[in-house]
């Protein structure tokens, strides 16, 4: 019989990561700062309006990219780390945290302790969120029917939990359902493991149960990284930065995580569409999609988000929908903008950026200067309000980014430059996670999804 510290130990196990060696980091100390201080004023804002018909018209056009790739990637950032206010983690406080301290360092919970390990699925597992699994068997406990609810009663108690402990994921419809997707996977791997060594799950002791957990977990995140490589860089990254041997990437900077969750990913808050496509022969502007009406009215076809015939495109560039959410284009740019830069990233001219650029192979560098990125707005948005040099030159790095994306692009992802600073993360974040082979096999006819679309398929299928 295992105590509750060696259940918890089992949970851990599945999956466990080791923060990056400081030293292997960008410092982000004076991060974004002209003057050595951290931030942009305020005031530095960028004056400009990414939101502006015109060059959206012009940005449009390169929306090639399947929409359903910029949702995943989303998912990936939030799986890289989030560092939020204590005070709004309630039901997670750091364990090290100090109540009474003014430190700003200990009023703040990084809510993913191990990027890359899906803790934006997991949580902190079966001992910690008992409401999200079956007592039993350990697996997830998803509500019946097609869609699923962010919150959820359960009988016997008075207050509704979360289907999904991180807030990103369950407030947005596209995010709740492939988050929801990764936990029918998982009870998937689970079932054949228990069917192909007993066939049934009846009777079977509790420390079995978590034994199959933790096997299950590990077989998930291989097949996690897997699809991260093979299907989401291949569609959001340069080719020819996809193409490099790993070894031509490590004079590549490595991004600290604050810059590359507001530097970086930030990037994928911009979906250039006018409207989605939710399911066949169903075409609604964005106006009429309110996330209850979706959740309540429409089935999401991932046909129309993932694969080369979606009807939903999208791409990596600097324009925002006019019409997303109920709010104006300008809004949510200078949203990401403000946040952006008051979380601190790495400054789009900042010298350990200008520096990075000339690190990749000649044949992949432009000139991402502040000069040569306001030549290039400037001739695309004739008629438009035209952007000065020292206005642009106040750009945060994922603005820096999404216009290196519009004009040195391939197929609505990244330029080279973006490409190199995502890539280059993303293989350090997977070196860093630390996962014990699974104990159990894959039944031998098991072919695991090698594509988030695959992996759709496989649990409509098996569900």
């Amino acid at each position: 019989m295992t105590t509750e510290l060696e259940e918890t130990a089992l949970e851990e196990t599945a999956a466990t990561g080791t923060a990056p060696a400081p030293d292997s980091l960008a410092d982000s100390s004076s991060a974004g700062r002209s003057d050595g201080t951290g931030i942009l004023p305020e005031s530095t804002l960028p004056a400009f309006n990414l939101a502006d018909p015109i060059w959206r018209d012009h940005c449009l056009k390169t929306a090639v990219l399947p929409a359903g790739y910029t949702y995943l990637a989303q998912l990936m950032g939030h799986d890289l780390g989030n560092s939020v206010a204590r005070a709004s983690m309630p039901h997670v406080p750091h364990p090290n945290s100090d109540e009474s301290s003014d430190d700003t360092n200990s009023q703040s919970y990084n809510l993913i302790e191990n990027p890359l390990t899906l803790e934006t699925v997991y949580g902190k597992g079966p001992t910690d969120l008992p409401y999200l699994y079956d007592p039993r068997t350990l697996m997830f406990q998803l509500p019946a029917g097609p869609l699923w609810p962010a919150f959820f009663k359960i009988p016997g108690h008075r207050t509704a939990f979360p289907l999904i402990a991180d807030m990103r994921n369950r407030d947005t419809v596209m995010l709740l359902q492939l988050t929801t997707a990764w936990m029918q996977y998982h009870n998937c791997v689970a079932r054949a493991l228990i069917q192909q060594e007993h066939g049934t799950d009846s009777n079977l002791p509790k420390a079995y149960f978590r034994e199959i957990f933790a096997d299950a977990r590990v077989i998930v995140l291989h097949t996690w990284h897997q699809i991260i490589m093979a299907d989401l860089l291949p569609w959001i990254c340069h080719p020819d930065v996809l193409a490099l041997p790993k070894y031509a990437l490590d004079q590549t900077l490595l991004l600290d995580e604050v810059s590359v969750l507001n530097g970086v990913m930030r990037a994928f808050h911009a979906l250039p569409l006018r409207q989605y496509s939710l399911e066949s022969g169903s075409l609604r502007p964005f106006d009429q999609l309110g996330e209850t009406a979706i959740k309540t009215r429409w089935r999401i076809d991932w046909d129309h988000f993932f694969g080369p015939t979606a009807r939903n495109k999208t791409a990596i560039n600097a324009s925002y929908s006019s019409q997303f959410k109920g709010a104006n284009g300008a809004g949510i740019a200078f949203a990401d903008l403000a946040s952006a830069i008051k979380a601190g990233p790495l400054h789009g001219f900042s010298p350990e950026i200008l520096t990075a650029q000339t690190k990749l192979p000649q044949a992949l560098q432009n000139d991402l200067s502040a000069t040569a990125l306001t030549q290039l707005f400037n001739a695309e948005i004739i008629g438009a309000h035209a952007v000065s040099e020292a206005e642009l030159a106040q750009s945060p790095l994922f603005l820096l980014l999404m216009l290196e994306a519009q004009f040195h692009g391939s197929n609505g992802g990244f330029g080279p430059f973006g490409s190199a600073l995502l890539r280059r993360y993303l293989e350090h974040a997977r070196k860093q996670v630390v996962m014990p082979p699974p104990s159990r096999s894959l039944p031998p006819d098991w072919v695991p999804p090698d594509s988030m679309s695959a992996l759709i398929k496989f649990t409509q299928r098996d569900s």
